[in-house]
């Protein structure tokens, strides 16, 4: 029996020997995991701070990329207006091109009058007076009624007309002292006013104040016509003596 106590005893021992081995085994592992596990705290802490570094330069290349944008939507944006000013000035020159044009074709038509004006002289002008108020009166009433657009309407008066610059001048300046000639002035007058009147009424809108001046303007008109007519009779009559 006490053989069999001692037998026991001694796998006791070794046992326990096998034990605090496992546990010794055991405590080194544990110190290994823990060193391992600082190891991996201390990459970890890295791994942050590398991300937290990496978050700010993103940050930063984000605001570049933002300045960037803006600088070249501002540039876009100066593109676009030096365009735009590239097509206003193409313009210009296009309406200074038509204004040239215009300008020599009123100075032929200028040419023409004055080459008028050079042949037609003393009582013919009385026939050129009466076809100028003919056509003068024919376009005031397409003007008005549509036919024409109301910026062609030149506004003329007594003064700068073909028939009243040589009624002002001294070549027919002979025939001053005929009553016939004379009664030409105030109808004159009057018809080119109410020609003018009438078309910047029609400009406003008012529409039966046009119509008034219309017939103000016919009326002078034919009296223009008819002491036009009577002057060309007498100025003949006085030639024939």
């Amino acid at each position: 029996a006490i053989a069999s106590i001692l037998e026991v005893n001694q796998k006791i021992t070794d046992l326990s020997s096998i034990v605090a081995e496992s546990m010794d085994q055991q405590s080194s592992a544990v110190k290994e995991i823990s060193a391992s596990m600082a190891v991996s705290a201390k990459a970890a802490d890295t791994v942050s701070t590398n991300a937290k570094e990496l978050s700010q330069g993103t940050a930063e290349i984000s605001r570049f990329v933002l300045e960037a944008s803006n600088g070249a939507s501002g540039i876009a944006k100066n593109v676009g207006e030096a365009a735009e000013a590239t097509n206003d000035m193409t313009g210009n020159i296009s309406e200074l091109g038509e204004i040239s044009e215009r300008l020599d074709n009123q100075a032929r038509s200028f040419g023409a009058i004055v080459d008028q004006f050079m042949v037609e002289e003393g009582a013919e002008m009385f026939a050129v007076a009466v076809g100028d108020h003919t056509k003068y009166m024919t376009k005031l009433h397409a003007v008005l009624s549509g036919e024409i657009p109301i910026d062609e309407w030149n506004s003329t008066d007594h003064h700068t007309c073909r028939f009243g610059k040589w009624y002002d001048s001294d070549k027919a300046q002979e025939f001053a002292d005929l009553p016939e000639f004379k009664a030409i002035k105030n109808p004159h007058i009057q018809v080119h006013q109410a020609a003018n009147a009438a078309v910047d009424e029609m400009r406003l809108g008012n529409i039966d104040t046009a119509r008034q001046q219309l017939k103000f303007a016919e009326i002078a008109s034919k009296e223009v016509i008819e002491a036009c007519r009577l002057a060309d009779e007498k100025i003949s009559m006085t030639e024939s003596v």
